[in-house]
Parts: structure tokens; sequence; C-alpha cells
């Protein structure tokens, strides 16, 4: 029987997420992010694969809540012009996946997907 994770994987996944957007695909080593997700290596292979999946992952999960969040704005009632600054407004104020470090859709990270081996 698999022992089980000793760790959050949706929390270390959002700590590689901080870390690829501030830093880029290129410039962020395999030890740079186990100590941010505070993981070790096998443990980070085991979960999450290779860096390159591993990014791919924490890319996945900030376009989904990415547009989960700019969703839920359009979504409100009242003039399409107001949605549309509501959402641009609250996506940039996020805290849980963006912040003023960097961000999964700007540079660097834009130019990490162009960097990524095929």
């Amino acid at each position: 029987m698999a022992r089980p994770k000793e760790f959050d994987q949706e929390k270390a996944l959002r700590r590689a997420i901080r870390l690829f957007s501030q830093q880029g695909f290129a410039a962020t080593s395999t030890d740079d992010l186990m100590r941010v997700m505070e993981v070790g290596r096998q443990s980070m292979y085991d979960t999450f694969g290779d860096k390159r999946a591993l990014f791919l992952k924490a890319l996945e999960l900030y376009v989904t809540e990415s547009v989960h969040s700019i969703n839920v704005e359009l979504e409100r009632p009242g003039s399409a012009l107001a949605a549309v600054q509501s959402a641009l407004v609250t996506f940039a104020r996020r805290k849980d996946l963006s912040s003023a470090e960097g961000c999964m859709g700007s540079t660097p990270s834009a130019n990490s997907v162009s960097e990524m081996p095929a």
C-alpha cells in the first residue's frame, strides 16, 4: 500500500505558481521548487512529475481559477462595460494566485512557454 502524502498538494502547487510567476520556467530550478513547495525531490516527482509537468499543472490551475474569477464578474447584472471593468479590476487585485511579484500570464512566465521543450 502506498504511503499517504505528507504535504498539502494544493498548497505546494500554489507555491510553485508563485515561484514560476516570479522567475519564469527557465530560471526556476528543481531545487528552488522543492524549497518553496516544502517537499522532497521524490515526493515532488511522484506527485507532479518533472519540472515541465509541474509547470503545466500550475498553469492549468492558474488559468482555470483566473477564468472562473473573470466569469463571476462578467455574469453579474448590470451594464456590459461595468462588468468588463469589474472583471479586470478584480483580476488585477487577486491575492490567491496573482501578486505584485508576477503572474503566470505575464513576463517572465509568458516567455516560459516558449522556453519549454516540446
